[in-house]
This record gives structure tokens, C-alpha cells and sequence, in this order.
């Protein structure tokens, strides 16, 4: 019989026609000894023996055929069945560890397995892999159970002995079995019935248990059952890396790829691998990581069937303005407030204005084109600026490196629709975690940049310190190696008011977004002997232990801003307990579960060194030396960030500091610098102006203030070697004050569209003056404020001092005038000296 003959055969099969003639055709050719052969090609007439499956389709009929007791299927599983109906995933990146369970349970004694792990390191994943790995592994007839905890434990005690016994039995009458306990230490707890009644099986190696924990629970239920430990080998779970992650997620690609039919680039692998640990939850690495992973490509796969779901909300939003606007417009003939009615007109189109512009730039990259455009002129303005002009010169730089942040994030590419990239994996963590795009997906050096600009913006007369501060942040953003301990550790030190709450605070939002606050705890608050408790948390087993300590939230937040305040407040003991958080960036709390602050960014602040930030302006180094007790000459020719150092761990010595603290501690020293008197005049401007633009808002009155009003803030609250504190107060309650009388008095000052103008009038001796309130030309209110006593060569040696204050221009300026009025101050000054 040749090919062609077997050719004729399969199709004579194969033709429907020929259906009835099957059996006939068959009997006739087997009897044939000549076409027994070829016709046992298409896998006819084989005997018995030869049908037989291979030796591992045997044993895997052998495995399903084990059937659970009715009295326990309530509670325990079948992974292996699940295993060879394709149920369960392989296990990615634990090959190792499987052939240490193989070891384990094939050995001579039959031992069983502890596997400690931290939380988030796969537990579940491995011993449904293992399910897996058994199940195709040839030779193998173990069958893998897993007990239900939960449903084992539940009811009471009676029904908890019951479940124990007919387990127990099960597994005798199955020697195969293997019980896998995730979260074992449960059933320790309430008498531990179970383990007692295992105990002496596993001794004699006729049941065998694979348990698994966490390494907290570990030590605190599982370890101190000595028999039960002498029965376990144990093995230990790493924790899940970077690479682990990016394998996890390779290896599950192709299943997602298959069910939503999405492209996924590498870049967008690794960002949700880099994203994971620096968002969310430790424990929950490898799970975060495929939940991620399946939302982004969920919502690529919907916006491929209905279109850009941004464009359309933006669409449904103008349509239904459009329809507001036109029925106000009707209203206007009717209304008896016609002009409340065309305000509100007004801002519905300026809304509807906005709108179609985002929507536009949506549909096109205009809006970087548009940017580009004005960065010319701001050059050119910022090159004409004299040397003196440094306040104007900032907010142009400032101005500036928003327009370029803004150019970058308009030229953001996505990708195509139907794939994923890095750009549509940062926009869906930055919606599940609150952060804006903008800082998720901004390099190191563009964040540098920012949070230069932005706190000395705003930290007036602090540029040195801010220069410092961001070093260890530069440090940590070079990715030079591994490193230990949190991303960039801070100790801030000088008196108060000097800006180490809104240092703190402006990093929480220039990390996070706006909004975001730090994670402070204040050691003021706290003595010796609540310290522990309440910032480690009370150990378990005590009453309120399940509160947990001031940390908690890092749990949630691992890139948070931690703000330690007040450190000084606390006495050595308490803290060379902080020292394993800040060298390692690992701790534990009063439970003994992880603190990891290793994503986290930690200011430290104190009122070390709150004389000294004044004395460092107004002083010789051989004075600071003298007064501080340091040896002569012992600052002679070091940089300023070394005396700093020198200075504050003397002082920090004499205060009782353990040398450990300080040797950890020294490098990360930045002395804030006190404020000089034109200093405090620019926050005093920089108070009142919000002051008035708040009230401004809220009332709609025009208020306009004479720059005079800055310097009798500043006067009010200005001390040598203070800070803006007590300026903020002064400003709040002068021109609060001030406001209230117009307002209570003369209501009619204060409509819609008024304007109102602030001035100071400074008496011939210094002592106050008059603070007055003109609207229309006339004097609507008035308050004599007193001055207290100004040392004028203190105030002298470090700035200008306000003699001749009276002789200060009374030229109106607007709230919103950058003017910097020390130019005028000046002035009146040498005015004043000459007479």
C-alpha cells in the first residue's frame, strides 16, 4: 500500500457520504494483514497495550480520583485537581524555593515546611504554584490540600474539636496528602487544637504540613511552639524586587495580552515596577503590580471601543454650559437682579472659554507652541534686569521654568491607541495614589529645579540653607548605588519662624501635589515615657495595641515626607531609638511589624543653634568661638556648612546628645539663617498682601496699600535674630482689625466694585502712629497703633534700619505692585542721616 492508497483511505473517511461504510471498510482492511501497518498510521488497530498513556496521564487519573470526605470539603481544597484543569498560574521566580519544598517533603523523615516570608512576597502564589509543579512533575503522586483557616475556625469551640478529628483522619486515610496553612499562626490562637493534634502524627512522618506566615507573626505565635518548630524546616521568602516584579509581570503578560487584545511596551513593564514600591503597600508588591497591569490595559481596551473618554466628558461639559449660558440670557428680562444674573453670564463663558481651550489642546499640541513663544521676551527681560534687581530676577527664572515644565508635559506622546506605555501607566497611578502627572512623570533634574524655585520663592532669606537642604536630595536622585537609610535625611535648626514647619510642608506638596502634607509628628507633644508607645505604637497583646504608632500611614504612603519636629525636645535615650530608623531606613513597631521609610524623605527639625543663626551674622568667628566654647581659631578658614557643623554638634553635646546621634546626624546639618530687618519688611509685605487679597476675594472690594503699612507690620513684629512668626500675627490682626471697623461702621465702603486705600502714618518720635482707611477721598476708619522700642544699631548692622520711616513716599500702590518698598526705606534713610 503506497501514499496515494493511504490518501484514498482518509478521504473515503473524511466524506460524509461515506459515514455508513466506516465499520465496513475498517473490518474488511484489518483482516488484511497487509494494510494492519499503514492503516495503524492513522491510529487504527493498535492493541491494547500499545493505547496505553505515558506513566504521568496514569497517575494524574490516580490524583483525581481522590475524592474529599464530605466532613471536610467544607474546609479544605483541592489544588491539584485545580492544578491539572489549568486553574492555577505558574509561580515566576521561585524555582528555588520549590526544589527546597521537594527536598523537604521527599526526604526520609517525610519533614514538613515553614515558609516565613514577609508580607506581599507571595506566599499564596507559592503554594499554588508548588500545586502546580507537583502536578506536572512525572513520578509524583503526592496531591496538594489547602485548609480554608477561616472556615476552619469559625463557630464555636465544640465545632472546632469536631473539624480537628475528621481532618485528622482524612489524612491518615491519605497518606498522599500534603496540608498546605497559609497564615498559620491563626490557628494558634483560641486554645490551639489543631497543632496539639498534629504534633505526634508529624512526628512520626505520617502526615506531612507545609505552614507559612509572615515573619512577625512568626516570632510572635508560631515560634514559641518549640515542637512545633522541631517538626519544620524552614525556608525564607525574599522579599519581591525590582526584577522580581518586572518577571512577575512579563510572565503574566501574555494572558492579559490574549483577553484584552493591548499592546504593552517594556518601558510600561518597568514603570509599574518602579511606581509600586514607591506608592503603595509593601505587602502587596507583586498583587499591586498585576492589578495595575490589568486597569491600564482594561481602560486602553474600552477607549478603543468608545472613544477618548476625556474628549467626550469635555464635550458633555460644554454642551451643558452652552444650554446655561442661553437660559440665563432669557432670564435677563425677567430677573429682578439683572446684574447678578450677567456676573454669573460672565463666568459661565469664562468657564466655557477655558473648556474649549483644553479641549482643543487635546485634540492638538498647540499649547506648547504657544508657550515656546513667550520664552523669548522673558529672556529678554530677564538679561535687562540689573544686577541689584535679584527679587524681580527670581520670579522671572521662576516664571520661566514653569513655562518649560509646561512645554515638556504638553509634548508627553502617548502611544497609539492600543498600546500601553509608560506615559498611560503613570496617569492610572497617579489617579489610584492622588498625584498629579506632572511630578510622576518630571526627571530628577526638572524636580530639583522646581523645588529650588518654588521654596526660595517663597522662604525669604533662607537661599543658603535651601542650597544645603536640596544636596542630599541631589545626592539621592544620582542613583549612584544602593544606598541605606530614607531617600534624603534633613536636620533643620534655628529659632522659630524661621521656616523649618513650611520647609517641611512645601516638600510634602512638591513631592506629592498640592494638598499633600507631611507625615509630622511633633516630640513636643510627648515626654519619656509615652515616647515609645506613642510613636512606636504599644506591643501586642496590650490594650489599644492594634492603634499602632505615628508612623502607621508610611504603610500607605512609602513616598510620603515624614516631618520629625521638635527632636530637641527629647532626651538621649529616646533618640537613639530613632537611630536604626535613620541609618537603615528600617524599623519596627511596638508589634514588630516593618517600618520601611526607604522611599520616604525625613525632616528633621529642632531649636538647636536658635541663638546661633542670629550670632553668625552679628558676630566675629572669634566671638562665636568664645561664646560656644569652641577652641581659638578653630573656625578660622572653614566654609560656612563647617562651622555650621562645628557649632551645632557642640551645642548639641552640651545638651546631653549621645555622640552615636551626632555622628549620624553632623552631615545632614542646615542652619536656617535669621531674618534682617528688610527681610522681615518682605514677609510683612508678603503677609498683608494675602491678608488683603483674601478679603478681597471674598467681599469683591478693590483694596490698595501703601507701602508704609509694610514697615509698621514689619516694625510691629520684628525682632533681632526672630523670625516671621510673630510677623504673621501682626499683619492678621492689624488688618483684620482695621477692616472690621469699615465694615461695621461704614457698610457703604464696603460694596461690590469700592476701593479702599491702607496707609500708615508714622508719629515724629517713632513711638506708633495713625493706620488709616480712605475711600472716596475720605477717612472711612482709623487705629493708633503703638510701636515698641527698635534697636536701631542691632537692626543696623545686619540692614537697613527704619529711621525716617515718616519721609517714606505716600504714592498708592496696588496690592498686586511687586514693588519691593525697602528701596524706598532706604532712601528716606540717608534723607533722615543727613539731617
Amino acid at each position: 500500500m503506497n501514499l496515494a492508497d493511504i490518501s484514498r483511505w482518509r478521504t473515503l473517511f473524511m466524506s460524509q457520504k461515506s459515514l455508513k461504510l466506516i465499520p465496513l471498510v475498517l473490518t474488511l482492511a484489518l483482516s488484511t494483514s497487509a494494510y494492519a501497518g499503514p492503516l495503524s498510521w492513522l491510529g487504527f488497530g493498535k492493541k491494547e497495550s500499545e493505547t496505553k498513556e505515558a506513566p504521568q496521564a496514569m497517575e494524574t487519573r490516580e490524583v483525581l480520583e481522590l475524592k474529599l470526605d464530605p466532613r471536610v470539603k467544607d474546609f479544605i481544597e483541592n489544588l491539584t485537581e485545580k492544578a491539572l484543569e489549568g486553574k492555577i498560574e505558574p509561580y515566576v521566580g521561585g524555582e528555588h524555593l520549590m526544589a527546597q519544598m521537594d527536598q523537604i517533603f521527599e526526604g526520609k523523615k517525610g519533614l514538613s515546611v515553614m515558609g516565613i516570608a514577609p508580607r506581599g512576597a507571595g506566599k499564596s502564589a507559592l503554594i499554588n504554584g508548588y500545586a502546580l509543579h507537583l502536578a506536572q512533575k512525572p513520578g509524583s503522586k503526592k496531591v496538594i490540600l489547602a485548609l480554608d483557616v477561616e472556615a476552619f475556625l469559625a463557630g464555636e469551640a465544640h465545632a472546632v474539636q469536631e473539624r480537628s478529628k475528621n481532618l485528622i483522619e482524612f489524612l491518615k486515610a491519605n497518606p498522599q496528602a500534603i496540608l498546605m496553612i497559609d497564615e498559620v499562626h491563626k490557628i494558634f490562637k483560641d486554645g490551639a487544637t489543631l497543632p496539639n493534634a498534629l504534633k505526634p502524627l508529624m512526628a512520626e512522618g505520617k502526615i506531612q504540613i507545609g505552614s507559612f506566615t509572615t515573619d512577625y507573626e512568626y516570632k510572635e505565635f508560631v515560634e514559641k511552639d518549640a515542637a512545633w518548630k522541631d517538626r519544620h524546616t524552614s525556608i525564607n521568602l525574599p522579599a519581591p524586587t525590582h526584577e522580581s516584579v518586572v518577571r512577575v509581570l512579563q510572565d503574566k503578560l501574555k494572558s492579559y495580552t490574549d483577553f484584552y487584545q493591548v499592546k504593552v511596551l517594556q518601558s510600561a513593564i518597568e514603570e509599574i515596577a518602579k511606581q509600586v514600591p514607591l506608592n503603595f503597600a509593601a505587602d502587596s508588591y507583586n498583587r499591586k503590580a498585576l492589578e495595575i497591569l490589568d486597569q491600564v490595559m482594561s481602560s486602553e481596551a474600552r477607549e478603543m471601543k468608545e472613544g477618548d473618554v476625556q474628549s467626550k466628558i469635555l464635550e458633555g461639559r460644554i454642551s451643558s454650559l452652552k444650554k446655561s449660558i442661553q437660559l440665563h440670557q432669557e432670564e435677563l428680562d425677567f430677573t429682578s437682579d439683572p446684574e447678578e444674573t450677567k456676573e454669573k453670564i460672565e463666568e459661565l463663558k469664562k468657564e466655557l472659554t477655558s473648556l474649549l481651550t483644553e479641549h482643543e489642546e487635546i485634540q492638538s499640541k498647540e499649547k506648547a507652541k504657544k508657550l515656546s513663544e513667550q520664552l523669548p521676551e522673558l529672556y529678554k527681560k530677564l538679561r535687562n534686569l540689573s544686577e541689584n534687581q535679584v527679587e524681580e530676577k527670581r520670579k522671572l527664572e521662576f516664571e520661566i521654568a514653569e513655562i518649560k515644565h509646561e512645554i515638556e508635559l504638553a509634548n508627553l506622546k502617548e502611544a497609539p491607541r492600543g498600546i500601553i506605555d509608560r506615559i498611560k501607566v503613570l496617569k492610572l497611578v497617579g489617579q489610584m495614589v492622588g498625584i498629579p502627572l506632572d511630578i510622576l512623570a518630571e526627571s530628577p533634574k526638572r524636580h530639583l529645579e522646581r523645588r529650588e524655585s518654588t521654596l526660595k520663592s517663597i522662604l525669604v532669606g533662607q537661599d543658603s540653607a535651601i542650597d544645603r537642604a536640596l544636596e542630599f536630595v541631589r545626592l539621592s536622585s544620582a542613583d549612584l548605588g544602593p544606598r541605606r537609610g530614607p531617600k534624603a535625611l534633613t536636620l533643620l535648626v534655628g529659632g522659630p519662624g524661621l521656616g523649618k514647619d513650611t520647609y517641611a510642608e512645601l516638600t510634602s506638596e512638591l513631592r506629592e501635589g498640592k494638598g499633600r502634607s507631611p507625615i509630622t509628628v511633633n516630640f513636643a507633644q510627648m515626654d519619656a515615657g509615652t515616647f515609645k508607645n506613642a510613636f512606636f505604637g504599644i506591643a501586642g497583646g496590650y490594650v489599644d495595641s492594634e492603634q499602632g504608632g505615628m508612623l502607621d500611614e508610611v504603610r500607605q504612603r512609602p513616598n510620603a515626607t515624614i516631618h520629625l519636629a521638635e527632636i530637641d525636645k527629647l532626651g538621649p535615650r529616646e533618640l537613639n531609638s530613632l537611630l536604626t530608623l535613620l541609618d537603615s531606613g528600617i524599623s519596627k513597631d511596638g508589634r514588630g511589624r516593618p517600618l520601611d521609610l526607604r522611599n520616604s524623605e525625613v525632616v528633621l527639625s529642632a531649636n538647636w543653634g536658635a541663638e546661633y543663626s542670629y550670632d553668625k551674622l552679628a558676630m566675629s568667628d572669634s566671638q562665636i568661638e568664645t561664646k560656644y566654647g569652641l577652641d581659638q581659631g578653630s573656625l578660622n578658614g572653614k566654609s560656612p556648612e563647617a562651622k555650621d557643623k562645628m557649632v551645632i554638634t557642640k551645642i548639641m553635646r552640651d545638651a546631653g546628645v549621645s555622640v552615636e546621634f551626632i555622628d549620624r546626624i553632623k552631615d545632614q546639618i542646615v542652619v536656617m539663617n535669621s531674618l534682617s530687618f528688610d527681610q522681615t519688611v518682605e514677609v510683612a509685605r508678603r503677609l498683608v498682601n494675602r491678608q488683603i487679597e483674601s478679603v478681597r476675594d471674598h467681599r469683591r472690594v478693590e483694596i490698595k496699600v501703601d507701602p508704609s503699612v509694610y514697615y509698621m507690620v514689619a516694625r510691629n513684629g520684628y525682632s533681632p535674630g526672630g523670625g516671621a512668626r510673630s510677623i504673621g500675627s501682626s499683619a492678621s490682626s492689624t488688618i483684620k482689625n482695621i477692616l472690621a471697623d469699615v465694615s461695621v461702621n461704614h457698610e457703604e465702603y464696603f460694596e461690590k466694585g469700592s476701593t479702599l486705600e491702607i496707609k500708615f502714618d508714622l508719629k515724629a518720635d517713632e513711638s506708633g502712629g495713625t493706620l488709616r482707611v480712605h475711600s472716596k477721598g475720605k477717612e472711612v476708619a482709623s487705629r493708633e497703633i503703638e510701636l515698641g522700642k527698635f534697636d536701631v544699631y542691632q537692626a543696623e548692622r545686619l540692614s537697613t534700619p527704619p529711621k525716617g520711616l515718616k519721609s517714606i513716599p505716600g504714592e498708592v500702590g496696588r496690592v498686586s505692585d511687586p514693588r519691593n518698598a525697602k528701596v524706598a526705606a532706604r532712601k528716606a534713610v540717608r534723607r533722615a542721616k543727613k539731617r
